[in-house]
């Protein structure tokens, strides 16, 4: 049987892989056929003859729509590993050939495009001003399913909250953000020299979104102090909007230490300095376990840990000196 089933899956067509994937993706004969820029008979046709190869059924249509069956799931599973690794080939090549650009799918912890990956981003951009950066900010179980399915290349900074990296994936830690609260400078506890968790507790907060880590982290601090966790108009990720409203409200915020200190916002906001207790992330990059990674990617890993090694020197200094 493994055989007949390894000699079937030679004579699929590239073509095959990527007409299922866009299936998948569309759960639609007819929209994958637009995206395709095929008729719909002719993907119709195209799928029975991928189905006739491997002898089995790839999908099952029904009223609301088209549904892979399992040994769909595994040709679109494979079918995109495949489709990544054709890319990294040919940014290799295009490489080798003296063209250096290139794309990068980043995911992004949205704790630290502040601290690391804006900075990383922009060395890479100085010395490969061509290559086409995309970057998804989300959680760890989002970015790390993408991450097994090829739809992105990398994630920096998410971890898991419990329990070990999943199967497939690799992760190295190569740092640590530091979190801090910040309020404005006409905050009532700006003028304060020293806070604790219990004098934050009674103050609004905008909160870090309900999913992720940080909230987890955040919350437990509290409640290991008999504290209950604070509450707050708003709850979101640490983007420029949250900057616009600690600057308007008297509300706190979690946010990566360097965000303050190298930017002109320090001028409006004040790190409060918390004495009992202390936030920080883990920055760590994943990637997956099998594979290299094509030349823009491994350019930018290095500008990661450059910058993730500098910063631990600097912290070094600052806590010595």
């Amino acid at each position: 049987m493994a055989t007949r089933m390894n000699n079937a899956i030679n004579k699929l067509k590239l073509s095959h892989f990527r007409q299922l994937i866009i299936i998948s993706e569309t759960g639609s004969i007819r929209k994958a056929s637009e995206v395709l820029a095929i008729s719909q008979p002719a993907l119709s046709r195209n799928v029975r003859s991928a189905e006739e190869i491997l002898q089995v059924k790839l999908i099952n249509r029904g009223p609301r729509g088209v549904e892979l069956t399992e040994q769909g799931k595994v040709i679109v599973k494979y079918g995109k590993t495949i489709e990544f690794n054709i890319r990294f080939a040919e940014e290799q090549l295009n490489e080798l050939d003296g063209f250096q650009e290139g794309q990068i799918n980043l995911g992004l912890g949205p704790f630290e495009g502040f601290s690391v990956g804006n900075l990383a981003i922009n060395c890479l951009l100085d010395k490969r001003p061509k290559t086409h950066i995309v970057i998804e900010e989300n959680e760890y179980e989002v970015l790390a399913n993408k991450l097994i399915k090829g739809e992105i290349d990398l994630i920096l900074g998410p971890s898991e909250l419990d329990g070990p990296t999943p199967s497939g994936l690799v992760t190295e830690k190569l740092s640590e953000t530091e979190l801090v609260p910040v309020v404005r400078q006409d905050h009532p506890l700006a003028d304060m020299q020293t806070v604790t968790l219990e004098t934050l507790s009674k103050h609004d907060w905008i909160l870090p979104p309900s999913q992720g880590r940080v909230n987890y982290q955040f919350n437990k601090k509290f409640i290991q102090k008999g504290l209950m966790p604070p509450k707050g108009p708003i709850r979101m990720a640490p983007q420029e909007l949250c900057i616009n409203f600690l600057k308007q409200r008297d509300l706190i915020s979690l946010l990566p230490r360097n965000r303050i200190d190298s930017n002109s916002d320090s001028m409006t906001l004040k790190i409060l300095d918390l004495t009992d207790e202390s936030f920080s992330l883990p920055m760590q990059l994943t990637t997956r376990e099998l594979g290299g990674l094509p030349p823009a990617c491994r350019d930018l890993v290095f500008e990661i840990k450059l910058i993730c090694k500098t910063l631990k020197k600097n912290e070094v200094n600052n806590f010595t000196s």
